[in-house]
């Protein structure tokens, strides 16, 4: 098996992993996926030890017994479920992540039709697998599994998509006659094939249709910019090689900026036939942007030295003490321009960091990694700048960005809380200084104000120059700035709320949610209505949060916030343009308050 990427129409091709020794395009590889046979640590039973060598024989039966700490899917035997277990490990890995799918090119119809059966079967035994460990897994930090390698590697960067694994759905794209089987005709009918073309076309949050296996058909002309990677299993050479791999040369932003060849066959000789064709500087195009992924290792070295540099510059460097330089960090950060500037480094960094992973390469850049992406998301929340949470573009090494800063004290999931929140003054006074209880008052009201500004230009324009006057006469005494900002504030949130106690509703939940719906809509004429509104939205938020795991779930999230949208449409109290941001803003307050909206 082997490994190439391939060239996208918007920028050059970038490897990802490897493939066949000799090939101008292809590199030595050992395999997609870890293998299936590990040894000591990386087995589940190896770290079943190591996780519960503190527990007495009888816990450690006790616990044996919860779960399973193997499965078929470790062993197995056959070729051709051997090779689909590892498409599917592959895939799970590098391509499900990133919310992409894969094409799948198999020798024959037949084989065709076996390999979705096979796929099927894999998917079955991997979810499996990860429900056996999932005790053992949640008992380690990813970067230890990781570093356990094999199984252990795989099953614990699997676990956060069990439910996506276990809806994850296979079908075959074939040509049929009149005279095959049934088994065959099952899968050519016009209609069907069409619908399963376009079900593929979505991304895989959309519709669970991940892998579609082929013989012949979709290799050429065929156009899916969700498809980042192609499995190929048959002998193909010629033009149609070369028309097969860039099926998958279709970028999608951030989350898919190279396609990704995996060779079960071996075709390198067959691309450098195919290749052979053109001229010099034709197979410079074709090939230029191909390389190795410890290619992309300089790249990544450099976009950490220039995070450094940049922090540098501004007379930060990093010493014994951690802290200190996060805090510095984030306080140049305060500029807006600079926010700018470091937003397109960070990207750059996690990018490169997210692609290489998991290959040991990349693993010596994880801990820079983690730092910058906790100062982004540490200035993100201080300074309301949501732009500069970049966790969302780092789908593979997300788990282990999340761990960092939650250990941090920061819970990756929760957005900053604003100063109607009735958590609000609890959450300053956990800052460990008086400037950092200031700054957060200070960029707490800042963005009250400038979400505010519009609904009554002259109360807050009012409030934005007390608050300016108050930081410059006041300047650096920052107990005293923390005193006075704490009189603004008393005075918003009396403001906001002043017309929720009249409506006897919850000042922790509906209040805060009557407080977003009036400010939006800017008038106090349709108070009862907003308040009745306010409380259905409670009321439903409050019977999704009895569902358990409903805060950790965003697609059930997503739907809530959906069933808003719709409540505000059906109360035409709102521009239909607004809705959107509105019902945003109502997950966020219930988000950021969920203790008092669960029972």
């Amino acid at each position: 098996m082997a490994v190439a990427s391939v060239p996208s129409r918007s920028a050059r091709l970038r490897a990802s992993a490897a493939s066949v020794a000799g090939s101008p395009v292809f590199v030595p590889a050992g395999g997609c996926a870890a293998s299936c046979a590990a040894n000591g640590a990386s087995t589940l039973d190896g770290l079943f030890d190591a996780t519960f060598a503190s527990k007495t024989p009888e816990e450690r039966e006790a616990i044996k017994d919860r779960y399973a700490t193997r499965s078929r899917v470790l062993n197995a035997v056959d070729p051709l479920q051997a090779k689909a277990i590892d498409i599917l490990r592959h895939y799970i890995i590098n391509i499900l992540p990133n919310d992409l799918k894969a094409q799948l090119v198999a020798a024959s119809r037949d084989l065709a039709v076996q390999y979705v059966e096979a796929l099927n079967k894999a998917r079955d035994e991997i979810v499996t697998a990860i429900e056996g460990a999932a005790d053992i897994l949640r008992e380690i930090a990813p970067e230890d599994a990781q570093d356990a390698g094999g199984d252990v590697a795989f099953l614990s960067a699997a676990l956060p998509y069990l439910e996506t694994i276990r809806a994850l759905e296979f079908a075959a794209v074939i040509s049929v006659t009149h005279n095959d089987l049934p088994y065959l005709k099952a899968w050519g009918g016009e209609a069907d094939t069409k619908q399963r073309i376009e079900r593929f076309k979505k991304p895989l949050s959309h519709d669970p249709l991940a892998v579609l296996v082929v013989k012949s058909k979709l290799l050429t002309g065929f156009d899916a910019k969700v498809e980042q990677a192609m499995y190929l299993d048959r002998a193909i050479s010629g033009a149609e090689l070369l028309q097969a791999i860039a099926r998958t040369n279709r970028t999608a932003g951030e989350t898919k900026r190279f396609g990704i060849v995996v060779d079960y066959y071996g075709v390198g000789k067959n691309l450098a036939d195919a290749l052979a064709i053109y001229d010099a500087e034709d197979q410079g195009d074709l090939t230029g942007g191909i390389g190795r992924p410890e290619d992309l290792l300089p790249e990544l070295r450099q976009a950490r030295d220039a995070i450094i540099k940049f922090f540098a510059d501004a007379g930060i460097k990093r010493g014994a003490d951690l802290q200190a330089y996060v805090d510095a960090c984030v306080a140049k950060l305060k500029d807006q321009k600079a926010r700018a500037q470091f937003l397109v480094l960070v990207k750059q960094l996690v990018s490169l960091f997210d692609t290489l992973m998991p290959r040991p390469e990349a693993r010596p850049f994880a801990m820079d990694v983690k730092i910058f992406a906790f100062i982004a998301k540490a200035a993100a929340n201080l300074y309301r700048d949501g732009s500069l949470d970049v966790r969302g573009m780092a789908q593979k090494v997300q788990s282990m960005l999340d761990a960092f800063i939650e250990a941090q004290g920061i819970d990756p999931k929760i957005p900053p809380i604003g100063i109607l929140d009735p958590n609000f003054a609890s959450e300053v006074e956990r800052k460990g200084s008086a400037r950092a209880k200031a700054a957060d008052m200070e960029n707490a009201l800042r963005h009250h104000i400038s979400i505010s500004f519009e609904k009554d230009p002259a109360r807050f324009k009012s409030l934005s120059e007390r608050l300016d006057s108050i930081l410059t006469t006041h300047h650096a005494d920052w107990n005293e700035i923390a005193k006075q900002l704490q009189t603004l504030i008393d005075e918003a949130v009396a403001e906001s709320h002043k017309s929720s106690v009249h409506h006897g509703l919850d000042p922790h939940t509906e209040g805060p949610i009557f407080g977003i719906l009036r400010m939006r809509y800017g008038g106090d004429d349709r108070d009862t209505d907003l308040a009745d509104l306010a409380s259905g939205i409670v009321r439903h938020l409050r019977q999704e949060a009895d569902i358990s795991g409903f805060w950790d779930a965003p697609v059930s999230q997503e739907s809530a916030r959906r069933w808003i949208f719709q409540q505000l449409d059906n109360s035409n109290v709102f521009p239909f343009g607004e809705l959107d941001a509105i019902a945003t803003d109502c997950m966020e307050v219930a988000r950021a308050n969920r203790a008092a909206f669960s029972s």
